[in-house]
């Protein structure tokens, strides 16, 4: 359970609750109303519970704006950013995903495994599959650890 405070008498209210890695969070509420403060610290423990049990709330982001925002936080080479950039357009395409909830690894290895390269029509290396497969781990991780987009990671073995 959290706890509501002021740091001023005048002051807005803060709320500090634990988070599902057991971290303390403080925040502002944004309001001197104590019943207002006391609401949203409610709404925050509550999707933070949310969190904690695998619950998303974020099933309206669109993959095409996480990955800008992805590949804005990764950083790197402007020709490394277009291999990882394609890599993850190709698999979402291909896969038919729209929204980061809709990714799973059955979809995932079923998509990578048809690759084919574009020149020969050939199916596509071994080397070049897991570069593949490498990308969208490292996306999906990325999802769930730092952007926090979703709560349970999908790819993961």
């Amino acid at each position: 359970m959290g706890t509501i405070y002021r740091r001023s008498p005048k002051g807005k209210y803060y709320g500090e609750f634990t988070d599902r890695n057991q971290k303390r969070v403080r925040r502002s509420t944004g309001t001197t109303n104590k019943q207002d403060a006391a609401r949203i610290l409610a709404r925050w423990e509550s999707d933070e519970n949310d969190r904690r049990h695998g619950l998303t709330k974020d099933v309206d982001l669109s993959l095409e704006s996480l990955l800008t925002e992805y590949l804005d936080y990764r950083g790197g080479s402007d020709k490394h950013q277009q291999h990882i950039e394609s890599r993850l357009r190709l698999l979402f395409n291909s896969s038919g995903w729209a929204k980061a909830t809709q990714i799973n690894q059955y979809e995932l290895e079923t998509t990578v495994g048809k690759l084919k390269v574009q020149k020969t029509g050939k199916p596509a290396a071994a080397r070049t599959r897991s570069h593949y497969l490498a990308a969208a781990k490292t996306f999906t991780k990325w999802l769930t650890r730092v952007r926090k987009a979703i709560h349970v990671d999908p790819l993961i073995d």
